[in-house]
């Protein structure tokens, strides 16, 4: 979801409120407060607005963090209580995703840190905000865990908290501003200290990701996986000699005119043009494009700003079926799409008409071509699906890499990125490769590629940043 929906979400959830508050709201005041308990205290305008505000948004709170929510998602109903791994989890997958949660969970409870001090004088002390705040933010995580749509997160109470703390911290400022006389500097600024801190810790994390050499591996583990009940084992002798490798630069991250460019040269090989109204530019992500063949049939695709990486398909495949087909065949034909493999790539065709090839990682410097392709071949002879992975890449600089031995002994440790869906009770290494995969900012490091099986039936791969 991106963060127009969000918003989107936000601002219906807040109409709704606002109407069914208000009619609750008018008739517990008008009729219960006043005529049945006979309580003649008058409500301000301004008292009205604001309590209809305080009790909308709370229906806005619950809507997004309950009643919208399904629990069809594997990893709902979950405890996550590893302190900050959501932190370590956005900057290790690189995902602008993880960080806009971070930031609208601290955003979301700035309104009752303002709000609650406003309309209740008794809470104008903050262990009394943070108390009752933090005691709706607990009861939305057990709701979640036991309803089973979200996660209970520890980092989600943080910010949360923080986020009230911010919100009292505005109120704070504009009360002293407005009636406290002679103004106290030290109480102002202390109050003001979690909006500062929050606003340092993403200026740090920015600051110090511009600042890095390299860019970040989205294989690297968010938080230690528990290893106490799962059986490791494996058939093979781990090396324990440190050792170098370099690492290559690729074209790194494109700008929407050289994706523009690359698409209708593309295109144009295709002896057709992309429609730009079926164009979409995800920022920093993927741009995809829409097209017509000559025969009228659909094409599509989709460019990866990260050293333009993509995937192309044509929609008449549904026409035809896939084949059994030679080598050099499948390169002559993928040379119609500007794609030239080289002689020492290996080739594989995993089921019938679909191709890979892979190259050869070469630690020493001399690759100038990386990655892997795969593709689909058709019985009109002709290939209709591309996933090339191919960069183009120069050798910057020798690096110092870990051992075999000390990658296994992570993997022992429970220092390692997992994605799988079933529960581990073993896991049993078949083999392990030195490769390359590519970093945040492009740049091609070594990597030890674990293949694993679990639980004795499916096989997968555990990838070891190899960088000491």
């Amino acid at each position: 979801m991106v963060l127009k929906d969000v918003i989107l979400i936000f601002a219906i959830l807040g109409l709704a409120g606002i109407f069914i508050i208000s009619i609750f709201f008018l008739f517990g005041y008008h009729i219960i407060y006043k005529r049945v308990i006979k309580k003649q205290q008058t409500l301000t305008f301004g008292k009205l607005v604001l309590f209809i505000i305080l009790f909308s948004y709370i229906f806005v709170v619950v809507g997004a963090t309950l009643l919208l929510r399904n629990s069809s998602n594997g990893l709902r109903g979950h405890l996550s209580l590893h302190l900050f791994s959501s932190y370590r989890s956005a900057w290790y997958h690189y995902s602008a995703a993880e960080w806009r949660n971070i930031v609208l969970n601290i955003i979301m409870f700035i309104p009752f840190g303002i709000l609650l001090p406003i309309l209740y004088p008794k809470l104008r002390r903050s262990w009394s905000v943070i108390g009752i705040c933090f005691s709706g933010i607990l009861f939305i995580e057990v709701c979640q865990f036991v309803t089973k749509r979200g996660i209970f997160e520890i980092d989600d109470i943080i910010h949360n908290v923080l986020g009230a703390l911010i919100g009292y911290g505005f109120f704070c400022c504009v009360f002293t501003l407005r009636y406290c006389r002679p103004i106290q500097i030290r109480k102002l600024i202390l109050t003001l200290i979690p909006l500062f801190s929050t606003m340092a810790v993403f200026l740090a994390i920015f600051v110090v990701y511009q600042l890095k050499e390299f860019g970040i591996m989205t294989q690297t583990y968010a938080y230690k996986i528990d290893m106490k009940n799962i059986e490791l084992s494996y058939d093979m002798d781990f090396c324990d000699e440190y050792g170098q490798a370099m690492v290559y630069a690729t074209s790194g991250l494109a700008s929407n005119e050289q994706i523009k460019t690359f698409a209708n040269d593309f295109f144009s090989q295709l002896e057709t043009t992309y429609d730009e109204n079926n164009t979409r530019f995800i920022k920093n992500h993927v741009a995809y494009f829409s097209a017509k063949a000559p025969n009228g049939q659909r094409l599509s695709l989709g460019v990866d700003y990260l050293a333009m990486t993509y995937s192309y398909e044509d929609y008449s495949k549904s026409e035809y079926n896939m084949v059994y087909v030679d080598e050099q065949s499948v390169k002559d034909k993928l040379t119609a799409y500007n794609i030239f493999i080289p002689e020492s790539a290996n080739f594989t065709e995993q089921e019938d008409g679909l191709c890979r090839f892979d190259t050869i990682s070469e630690t020493d410097g001399s690759m100038t071509l990386c990655g892997w392709l795969e593709c689909e071949y058709y019985d009109d002879d002709t290939i209709k699906k591309i996933y090339n992975h191919l960069v183009k890449c120069d050798a910057v600089r020798m690096v110092d890499i870990i051992s075999e031995q000390e990658a296994y002994e992570r993997i022992e440790k429970g220092m390692f990125c997992c994605d799988f869906d079933s529960q581990i009770n073993s896991l049993h290494i078949l083999s392990v490769e030195l490769l390359y995969e590519m970093d945040t900012k492009g740049f091609l490091q070594p990597v030890y590629n674990f293949m694993v099986e679990i639980n004795g039936v499916e096989q997968a791969n555990i990838f070891i940043p190899a960088l000491s």
